[in-house]
């Protein structure tokens, strides 16, 4: 009897202790599972923290100047770029576009230039740009019009270009008067002026072995000069395709003469007036540039040529003229003798 209580004593502790144990092991291995799962959740809270704050600082300032240019200086820093860009609000991080730029391997490839956004970009659109040299469609359109001189080409630039100095272009630019090609250029708001004559210079020697590509090679620097001064010549003196062939060819046959050239444009270039303002002071004024005081053509260009006027210039129409006059309405008159040409004064320039 003592026996039979003490074993079933002892399976009854052992139940108790076995249950005892169990719910002790369930408990604790609940609360490692929670640990756990908490763990996990606050590490997942950060990491979402951290994407969403990239994100944030990767979309472009809710101030973003848009349509505006950006300008990088030669010789700048990644970290000088990437400050500016954060102080003029084009990105929210500077920290993280070096960061991203730096990876990307192009710390040393930031290209110098102005760079125009035309809408807000996100910071590693502003990054992939700005060290491709992707500058935007910022270029200024800037019209030269054909014959213009050096003072009237350095308005139109000064009136464009950001920061252009007019002195220092006309310094550089009077040796290359002439030879400077009016056309429709598009150049950086803030191009130097050593690359606009460069540019212009480059122009010219396109269109002149377009002109006269089988005398390119061995046309001197004088005679070149020749037909270049007798081209802005042209320019004041023809008003239409069709004369200007037949006027360069009367000019060239006064030199040929020995006649003084007698052209108005001349006094239109020293002294900004028409034909019809020209007085007899004007043709007395003592100047190599008075065409009607001496003969042969001018010391230099009255300005910059354009195809047309340089192409008649060197390939004149022969004709039976030796003279010629436009009409109020601009239309030219021609005349092989003086006499006929006394006639056309009376009949077309009342």
């Amino acid at each position: 009897m003592d026996e039979l209580n003490y074993n079933t004593y002892n399976k009854s502790s052992d139940k108790r202790f076995s249950l005892k144990n169990s719910r002790e092991v369930t408990l604790y291995t609940s609360g490692a599972i929670s640990n756990f799962a908490r763990f996990i959740l606050v590490i997942g809270i950060i990491t979402c923290t951290i994407i969403l704050f990239i994100i944030i600082i990767m979309l472009p300032p809710r101030d973003f100047p848009a349509k505006s240019i950006f300008y990088i200086d030669e010789g700048k820093s990644l970290i000088e770029v990437a400050n500016d860009l954060k102080d003029n609000n084009f990105i929210r991080s500077s920290i993280l576009i070096s960061i991203l730029i730096k990876i990307s391997g192009n710390a040393d490839h930031v290209q110098a230039g102005d760079y125009i956004f035309e809408k807000p970009l996100p910071l590693f659109t502003i990054a992939s740009r700005i060290t491709e040299g992707r500058y935007g469609d910022i270029f200024v359109r800037v019209t030269l019009p054909e014959g213009s001189t050096l003072k009237q080409m350095s308005d139109i630039l000064a009136n464009n270009i950001k920061e252009f100095n007019s002195d220092y272009f006309l310094e550089k630019a009077t040796q290359y008067n002439g030879y400077l090609f009016p056309n429709t250029y598009f150049f950086f708001p803030r191009v130097e002026e050593d690359v606009i004559i460069e540019k212009m210079q480059n122009e010219f020697s396109k269109q002149l072995r377009e002109i006269i590509p089988e005398r390119i090679a061995d046309i001197t620097p004088e005679d070149l000069r020749k037909y270049i001064i007798m081209a802005s010549i042209l320019e004041r003196e023809a008003n239409s395709k069709e004369d200007i062939y037949v006027i360069s060819g009367i000019l060239w046959k006064r030199i040929e003469k020995g006649m003084p050239l007698q052209v108005d444009a001349s006094f239109n270039y020293l002294f900004n007036k028409s034909s019809d303002q020209v007085t007899q002071s004007d043709m007395e004024y003592d100047s190599p540039y008075n065409t009607y005081k001496y003969k042969g053509l001018p010391p230099g260009p009255l300005g910059n040529p354009g195809a047309l006027s340089i192409d008649a210039s060197f390939h004149p129409a022969a004709s039976p003229y030796i003279y010629y006059l436009h009409d109020a309405d601009g239309v030219a008159h021609f005349a092989k003798a003086l006499s006929e040409h006394v006639r056309n004064k009376k009949e077309f320039l009342k």
